[in-house]
This record gives C-alpha cells, sequence and structure tokens, in this order.
C-alpha cells in the first residue's frame, strides 16, 4: 500500500535486497518502491562514479547523497551490485575501493545527511560483503527464481497469444529459470519466428501471418538452458582449476 509521503521524511532505512541468482527483479522492486512512495529514484551504478583521480570517486559518490538529500520529499538512492565497491576489509583490498566504502558507511549512518534519504542495495553476493555494511542494514530481502505458477505469469507478459495449456508447458521447461531468463526466451523466439515470416517461412491463416507457436518458445528455451549450463560447468571448471592451482613458495 502507499504510504503518504510525509512518512518517509526524517527517517532513514536502509534495505538490503540480497539474492543468489541474477535476473529476479531486484531493479524493478526498487522502481516499484520509488514509485509507491512518490519520490525519485537515484539509481547508481559502479561506473558511474568510479574515476581514476585521486578522491574524485569518494567525491562524485558523496555528491550523489547530497543531491538526493536536496529533493524536497527525499529519495531513494539505489546501489546497484554493492559488491563491487563494499567487499570485506578482511580480504585484499584497492585502497580506493577503501574509501569508498567508507563512504557509503558514513552516508548510511546518517552523519553527513538530515535523514531522508532511503538506501537500497543490490548484490549477487551476499557472501563478498564487509560486515560492517551488512549490520547498517535494517531489512535483507531475499530474491529467490520463480515458480511454476509465476513462470506462467511471466511469460503471459511476454507471450500473451499462448493459451493456458500452453503457459504451463511453458513454465514446466523454464524450471529453474529467473524472470530475465523468461524474457530473453520470448524476445529470442519473437525474433527468430520474425525472420522467418520475413523470409517467407512462416504459415499464413489467410492473408494474417500465425503468431510463434509454443513449440518456438519450447526451442527457445533449450537453448537457453544448453547455454546456461554451459556457462555453470565453465564456472566450476575455473573454480576447480584455481583450488588445484599450486602456490609457489620464496625462500
Amino acid at each position: 500500500m502507499r504510504k503518504p509521503q510525509r512518512e518517509y521524511q526524517f527517517k532513514t532505512i536502509s534495505l538490503g535486497f540480497l539474492y543468489k541468482v541474477v535476473g529476479t527483479g531486484k531493479t524493478s522492486c526498487a522502481r516499484v518502491i520509488a514509485n509507491q512512495a512518490g519520490v525519485p529514484l537515484v539509481y547508481l551504478p559502479l561506473e558511474s562514479i568510479m574515476s581514476k583521480y585521486y578522491g574524485e570517486s569518494e567525491r562524485l559518490l558523496g555528491k550523489v547523497f547530497v543531491h538526493a538529500n536536496e529533493f524536497p520529499e527525499g529519495a531513494i538512492v539505489f546501489l546497484d551490485e554493492v559488491d563491487s565497491f563494499a567487499v570485506s576489509r578482511s580480504r585484499e583490498m584497492h585502497e580506493a575501493t577503501r574509501r569508498i566504502l567508507s563512504v557509503i558507511l558514513r552516508q548510511i549512518d546518517g552523519f553527513e545527511q538530515d535523514k531522508k534519504v532511503v538506501v537500497i542495495a543490490a548484490t549477487n553476493r551476499k557472501q563478498d560483503l564487509d560486515p560492517a555494511l551488512m549490520s547498517r542494514f535494517d531489512s535483507m530481502i531475499t530474491f529467490g527464481l520463480p515458480d511454476n505458477h509465476d513462470r506462467q505469469k511471466i511469460a503471459a507478459q511476454f507471450a500473451k497469444h499462448l493459451t493456458e495449456s500452453e503457459l504451463v508447458e511453458f513454465a514446466t521447461a523454464t524450471e529453474g529459470m529467473s524472470g530475465r531468463d523468461i524474457r530473453d526466451i520470448c524476445q529470442q523466439a519473437e525474433r527468430h519466428w520474425a525472420s522467418k515470416v520475413i523470409r517467407g517461412q512462416a504459415p499464413k491463416d489467410g492473408d494474417q501471418v500465425i503468431l510463434p507457436p509454443i513449440q518456438v518458445y519450447i526451442e527457445s528455451a533449450k537453448t537457453r538452458a544448453n547455454t546456461l549450463l554451459s556457462i555453470a560447468d565453465q564456472k566450476t571448471e575455473k573454480s576447480n582449476r584455481n583450488q588445484t592451482q599450486p602456490q609457489l613458495a620464496f625462500s
């Protein structure tokens, strides 16, 4: 439910959207929250603040919070892929990254703002985040993969012509996939079908071109599944190779 905007003023809330699978809707959720709260969403990816000049990245990050705090009703600052610049300090960390993390911690604490900014952070690698950062979040939400029913609903948004029974078949073929995967599958299937239409290879119903049949989507889902499996195998192989690599000793 939408709350009055005044309830979002003078209160700093830090929400951490933490999940293990990409493509499960963190950015969309941040947009919905900002829309329901009636405040601007300040999207902050890593590349927007990184600079080769000493101290420039921290200055840019600080300016983001300053400007966000100047909105009359406050704002939501969305730190996308926060693990890129807020990894645990127990690991080897570049000095610039350490300074950026310090700025984030101060801003979340509210030492340099008058508490009109809500901070939302998103990560796919919760285990890599700095414990000091984690402790500052009021709420942590895990985004899991969609179940069979949710996959049907997502598919229905992109392939509106499919029947209910076809959506069930589609959902079964996309088990273990994210919402982004389903979107990409539908788009790839429709591009493939459009190519056939252009070449005159798609069947017609009189003068009307038939929309992509369910089998086109199923084939696209199989291709996507094979791609995801190949990527997973490559990651496993790389991880195993790193673990078995001998350590060089120097005397």
